[in-house]
């Protein structure tokens, strides 16, 4: 596709041409296209925690899927989900995944320094020798040389902490009524594929069911001439009903339970 932008200034008509790439490409590769599959139902079960501050206590395991049906993956730069429980009368107690860093590097990084340091001094002493030898005037050179040499050489080394760049980000939203995640790819991850997400949130003692909203989104960026933009990918949202199950079993309690851990009722 060509663009031709044009312009007056001072009585001159400037004109540019740009040549753009089709529709639906970017740089001569097809733009990504992204889909996501939100289930429609969730079953929750209680869960036990040591805090008596706590109260009633439920789990939901979300599980999203996402799939690239065109284009290049590695052009999507995160995936944001949101599970926002407004109205519902829960509210957030724990979720996973946490806020996740990672690395490509196996180890520490080893860093050595080598210092040389070294001294030297030379002096000389010459001239011509005042009384001549016949028809020759001697050339009397005599020197004085001292020579004064120290090298020191100073090594060191330094262990550094490899860097580490986000992988998962996560955390509260609409004053702890939801979560939010930010899932970015590595050389160790991939967005594609299925995610399972866990929210723990604190119930009313009646509660039984209520709906909750999902939204997702695949996010990156698109050059337009000489500027990147952000760009969404693709996104989905969706109502989806939670509720525990039909029969649910009896409580029982859990002992020593680890400080501010929670476990699944059987």
């Amino acid at each position: 596709m060509m663009l031709r932008i044009r312009a007056v200034a001072h009585g001159m008509v400037l004109s540019l041409v740009v040549f753009a790439p089709p529709a639906g490409t970017l740089c001569g590769s097809e733009l990504p296209q992204v889909r996501f599959d939100i289930p429609q139902r969730f079953t929750a079960r209680e869960v036990l925690s040591d805090d008596p501050l706590a109260g009633r206590l439920i789990e939901v395991t979300v599980p999203i899927s996402v799939r690239v049906v065109a284009g290049d993956i590695h052009r999507v730069k995160e995936v944001s989900i949101e599970i926002d429980a407004g109205g519902t009368g829960l509210l957030v107690h724990d979720f996973s995944p946490q806020t996740t860093l990672g690395t490509d590097l196996a180890g520490n990084i080893r860093v050595s320094t080598t210092k040389e340091a070294g001294q030297k001094f030379n002096a000389s002493l010459g001239g011509q020798s005042p009384i001549p030898l016949g028809e020759v005037i001697a050339q009397v050179a005599p020197s004085i040389s001292a020579s004064k040499t120290r090298r020191e050489v100073e090594v060191k080394t330094t262990t550094r902490l490899p860097p580490k760049k986000p992988t998962a980000v996560s955390g509260t939203l609409g004053g702890g009524r939801g979560v939010f995640f930010q899932l970015r790819p590595s050389s160790q991850t991939t967005l594609e594929g299925q995610h399972l997400l866990s929210v723990v949130f604190r119930a009313p003692d009646d509660w039984l069911a209520s709906d909750l909203a999902v939204r997702c989104a695949a996010l990156g960026e698109r050059r337009v001439l000489w500027f990147d933009q952000p760009k969404i990918w693709g996104n989905a949202r969706a109502k989806t009903r939670v509720a525990l199950p039909a029969t649910a079993p009896a409580p029982h309690s859990v002992a020593k339970q680890p400080v501010g851990e929670w476990v699944a009722r059987p």
